[in-house]
């Protein structure tokens, strides 16, 4: 008797998940790289003895080829083929976290984090596109949740695991985690995943793809260094907005001229994915923005480590998870456009909340600010990636992915600059006009002056050695109230453009098919 023809294995149902934890592990510990990183800054320039600007360039040469990789994606996901490129992008950043941990000096640190971004900034866009292609169309909004849980989860799971590895083990942790991780998700790819399709000749539009690195290698140290060299006075700053505005319009035109661009700008003209894109640009800034000063505050006002700021962040990162895959399941189910407009509301709310901080803030109220920030998130994210991908033909989808998260990753990048430079304006501002009132006419002052005097008199300093320490003390505390001060408007800043949100958001479908 014949026996039956036994099913292939990526055409069994468990295939799709098998498939999944592969993408997952590339997704999360990518994105966790791009913020763990910040966390061992500071040991790193002590251990090699950079300076501050040097440090910079760890942070700033990754960014820099991670830019220019991610709307690379449909080009080489054709030349190579989906699941050779998620391979090849997975081992060369699994190599260089490798070389990052054993670098033996500052440059060679740079060197192999520039290879290390390089290598992974197709991983978040083409796990995009596998995940779509290995969904069934009725739980794509399932499989985008599941891809938000990893892409989303790593940069805010970053700062708990890099916090603890720096304090209480050595910096070079930070880059040897990723390697097990690595080499699972490596052995996976390439023992179950199935190449969808073949690679194709594709021409290179070489012009297009000098101009784009020029256009973004160019926005992002403009972006990244313009708070310290100054946006106005800086020569150099004002040559990287010119090499900017000319390498873009260079672009532009470039682009909608060639018959096989290098990046697809004509995708715009699709008003679901253009929409959707500017929304997670402007949400963006407000999730890069809040995620990148709320443990600077905790940290700068409060009296915590990076592990303890971790921590305390922790249970509004797990419901930001939750809530991920809640919304991937109920994709397709509830309206999407309703689900981003709720997601908006929660999360101005939270940011807002933020506003009214002080030292007095209980640590639980700190923690509900923060859950409602990651529940409103949660509802965001998924069913806006849905609403945008699945507008686009299926041969576009590759291009699309790449341009999406390249526009929500420097909507992120723009937020963090402006929020630096509007925390160190508004700190200047509160703190003239605090010292406008600290007068000896004023009573407060004078008593707080008196007081604080015979403290440190007490103390065993006498005459104008109390004096000097009492003002000192009393600069201290302004400045301190100056900076709360600050952080304040810059949450009532966030929280409005995110409420502002709401206006484009309602101008989406409520429910969108896959395109054909």
């Amino acid at each position: 008797m014949e026996q039956p023809a036994e099913i292939p294995l990526h055409e069994k149902p468990i295939y799709k998940w098998l498939v999944t934890i592969a993408l997952i592990i590339g997704t999360f510990i990518y994105a966790m790289d791009m913020a763990i990183v910040n966390i061992a800054l500071p040991h790193i320039m002590a251990d090699f003895g950079m300076n501050l600007d040097k440090a910079q360039w760890v942070a700033t040469a990754y960014m820099l080829t991670m830019a220019v990789a991610m709307p690379s994606t449909a080009w080489l996901g054709a030349k190579l083929g989906h699941r050779t490129l998620y391979a090849t992008s997975l081992a060369v950043f699994t190599f260089f976290s490798l070389m990052c941990g054993l670098s033996w000096s500052a440059d060679s640190l740079i060197v192999f984090r520039a290879l290390q971004g390089l290598g992974g900034g197709a991983i978040l866009p083409i796990a995009m596109v596998i995940f779509y292609e290995v969904f069934p169309e009725k739980q794509r909004g399932l499989a985008m949740g599941i891809y938000a849980l990893g892409s989303v989860m790593g940069p805010a799971m970053g700062p708990v695991m890099g916090g603890y590895l720096v304090e209480e083990l050595n910096w070079r942790l930070i880059f040897f985690i990723n390697l097990p991780f690595g080499a699972v998700g490596l052995l996976m790819t390439f023992l179950i995943m199935k190449e969808s399709r073949p690679p194709v000749k594709r021409k290179l539009d070489f012009l297009g793809l000098i101009f784009l690195a020029l256009c973004l290698g160019s926005l992002l140290l403009l972006l990244s260094h313009g708070q310290r060299e100054g946006w106005w006075s800086s020569g150099y700053i004002r040559n990287l907005f010119i090499i900017f505005l000319g390498s873009l319009v260079a672009f532009i035109i470039t682009e909608l001229k060639v018959r096989e661009p290098f990046v697809e700008l004509r995708l715009f003209k699709n008003f679901m994915y253009s929409n959707a894109t500017i929304l997670s640009v402007i949400l963006g800034i407000g999730y890069c923005g809040s995620l990148y000063i709320v443990p600077i505050y905790l940290q700068r006002m409060l009296p915590y480590t990076a592990f303890e700021a971790g921590v305390i962040m922790l249970p509004g990162t797990l419901l930001f998870g939750a809530f991920l895959f809640l919304t991937g399941v109920l994709t397709g189910k509830v309206s999407g456009r309703a689900l981003v407009v709720t997601g908006i509301m929660v999360f101005s709310v939270g940011i807002y909340w933020l506003s009214d901080i002080s030292f007095q803030t209980r640590e639980s109220v700190i923690v509900w600010m923060l859950n409602l920030r990651g529940i409103g998130l949660g509802l965001i994210f998924t069913p806006l990636m849905v609403l945008a991908i699945f507008s686009l033909p299926m041969e576009q989808v590759s291009m699309g992915s790449g341009l999406f998260n390249v526009m929500r990753y420097l909507g992120g990048m723009f937020g963090i600059a402006i929020i630096s430079t509007l925390v160190e304006r508004r700190e200047l501002f509160h703190r003239a006009m605090y010292v406008e009132h600290q007068t000896y006419e004023s009573p407060g002052t004078s008593v707080f002056l008196y007081n604080t005097r015979g403290l440190f008199q007490g103390l065993g300093d006498m005459g104008e050695l109390a004096r000097l320490k009492s003002l000192a003390l009393l600069n201290r505390m302004v400045g301190t109230e100056a900076l709360l001060s600050a952080f304040s408007d810059v949450y009532l800043v966030l929280g409005i453009l995110s409420l502002a949100c709401i206006v484009p958001a309602m101008m989406l479908k409520a429910k969108q098919q896959a395109a054909a």
